[in-house]
């Protein structure tokens, strides 16, 4: 018995999971088509019905860092509507996907420059129209109209 039967005869260390290479363990991107292509269909399986989740982040596929999915969502609200189905999403894209999947975390991007004033009044519409057509005012004064506050 030679020494290439023996070793296919016993068991070695990759029979025990063991690898004989010092491996470094693969990580996982969010440009892999595989990836996307898992992450859509899990998104429109769960997410459908939660339109607050659904259309706002359809088409976007999120960041993976050491085998952790970041999403990014845009108020508390969405948040804890993701939340609600993290551990259905990880379960999906565990079986689906990659078992190296670790978790789902979500974050609120916080944008302070995105506040607008929400109530308008007379004056804050006759600004807006004047800043869309500059000759607004001039096209009253000839037809003789006034923005009066009601």
């Amino acid at each position: 018995m030679g020494v290439s039967e023996a070793s296919e005869n016993s068991p070695g260390t990759e029979a025990m999971g063991i690898s004989e290479e010092n491996e470094v363990p693969q990580t996982i991107s969010s440009s892999d088509e595989k990836f996307v292509s898992a992450w859509n269909t899990m998104f429109e399986l769960l997410f459908r019905e939660i339109a607050t989740i659904y259309y706002p982040l359809k088409g976007v596929v999120p960041s993976i860092e050491n085998n952790v999915i970041q999403v990014k969502v845009k108020n508390e609200m969405m948040k804890d509507n993701f939340e609600s189905r993290v551990r259905l999403a990880l379960e999906y894209l565990r079986n689906n996907f990659d078992q190296r999947i670790d978790d789902i975390q979500v974050e609120v991007e916080s944008n302070p420059a995105q506040t607008s004033k929400l109530i308008y009044d007379t004056q804050d519409k006759m600004n807006d129209l004047n800043k869309e057509n500059p000759d607004l005012p001039e096209f009253l004064k000839i037809l003789n109209l006034s923005a009066k506050d009601m």
